[in-house]
This record gives C-alpha cells, sequence and structure tokens, in this order.
C-alpha cells in the first residue's frame, strides 16, 4: 500500500471517528494506518483511545508492541 492510500485512508477514518466518536474499531483501524506510516505517537493516541473505549479491544496487544519495539529500538539511544 503506497502512503498516499494510507494518508487517504486515515481522512476517511477521520470523518468516520467525526460521525461515530464511540466507536472503539475505528480508532483502532486508524491506529493501523499510523502504524504503518511509522507516526508512533498518532499510533499509541488512537490504540489508547480505542482503549479507553473498549477495554478488551484489540488494540491492547497492539499497543503493546508498539511500546515493545519503541523500547527495544530506542534503547541504544539511552547510552549515548
Amino acid at each position: 500500500m503506497q502512503e498516499s492510500d494510507i494518508e487517504s485512508a486515515i481522512r476517511r477514518l477521520d470523518a468516520d471517528i467525526a460521525a461515530h466518536p464511540t466507536d472503539d474499531n475505528l480508532f483502532y483501524e486508524r491506529g493501523n494506518a499510523y502504524w504503518k506510516l511509522q507516526d508512533w505517537k498518532q499510533c499509541l493516541d488512537n490504540y489508547t483511545e480505542a482503549i479507553r473505549l473498549n477495554p478488551d479491544s484489540p488494540a491492547v496487544s497492539m499497543r503493546n508492541m508498539v511500546r515493545d519495539i519503541l523500547q527495544f529500538y530506542n534503547k541504544e539511544m539511552y547510552n549515548v
């Protein structure tokens, strides 16, 4: 999938979220889109909102995975 396709999907999700702000799945899907763009802050923010709306959301495992990846990836930065 090309970056422009992902950005287009995010715009559609933005509109869907504006219309359905309590649909945790929309936040989860937008988090997945930001994952593909490697926009970790937006990714985590969307997963966190999905979890706030639905504590049983699949965003729980995805958020944990992103955090684990970022902690592993950035570990070397702590030793600089």
